[in-house]
């Protein structure tokens, strides 16, 4: 291991020390939010089913199929929502940390406080504005899809979903594109740091194609209709953000 290798672990050590040091405070208030996604999660759950159900077809059904199974749901959505609470508070503390030791830190990023605050803020605003993408079209085209190759092998088919499954693929594609929606930055501070270069992530391209289609898949099955649905505008916007990044590294 190469001495600048381990010069900038140290450094990131140290950044992290400032988030490490207010675990407690973060805690607490990942409990809370916990605690009040719990409250609004029957709200919640009943808001993403009259909204999706009135965008799809009306022979898409939802079922329980046990008493516990509501229980579990709104327990994932209370933790989601702790999480989502929480980390402003974590992006303000380990801003906090890097505005401290900014001029120790050598990560080869070039960047200045407000440069740095600039993108925590587009990242928010981008992870905001994948998770309206996919709630409000992609997730309804997908059960729209879902319900025409139905009806092609059996017209006469009714598709049922149980409410777990039916609220986890939502919430899987919401977030799925939410953090899609960050690849402009993500892609554009790992070539800037050195990390990786931009003639080689232009090169390995195919690769990066197999990776999305793989992923696409985890988060909707087997279906290739809702797989390539998904994929194509994650494509997209992986070359947007390789075009972002040619022109500002």
């Amino acid at each position: 291991m190469s001495e600048d290798y381990r010069q900038t672990l140290s450094e990131i050590d140290d950044v992290l020390d400032g988030v490490r040091s207010h675990l407690l405070k973060i805690f607490a208030v990942f409990i809370v939010g916990t605690g009040l996604g719990y409250l609004l999660s029957f709200a919640i759950i009943n808001e993403i089913r009259t909204q999706m159900l009135s965008r799809v077809p009306s022979d898409v059904e939802l079922v329980w199929i046990g008493p516990l199974e509501i229980i579990t749901v709104q327990i994932k959505i209370s933790i989601i929502i702790g999480l989502l609470i929480a980390l402003p508070l974590i992006f303000y503390y380990l801003y906090g940390s890097i505005n401290e030791k900014i001029d120790r830190i050598n990560l080869n990023l070039n960047l200045s406080k407000k440069q740095i605050l600039v993108i925590v803020v587009a990242a928010i605003l981008l992870f905001l504005a994948g998770v309206l993408y996919s709630y409000f079209l992609m997730t309804p085209l997908m059960f729209k899809a879902l319900v025409i190759l139905s009806n092609m092998i059996d017209p006469g088919i009714a598709i049922t979903y149980t409410i777990s499954k039916f609220i986890n693929l939502v919430v899987l594609m919401v977030l799925a594109f939410g953090i899609t929606f960050e690849f402009p930055i993500i892609l554009n501070l790992a070539i800037r740091s050195g990390l990786v270069k931009y003639k080689t992530v232009k090169e390995k391209r195919k690769i990066i194609y197999l990776l999305i289609l793989i992923l696409s898949g985890l988060v909707t099955g087997p279906t290739i209709i809702t797989q390539v649905m998904i994929a194509l505008p994650l494509f997209l916007f992986f070359e947007i953000s390789l075009y972002i990044s040619k022109y500002t590294t």
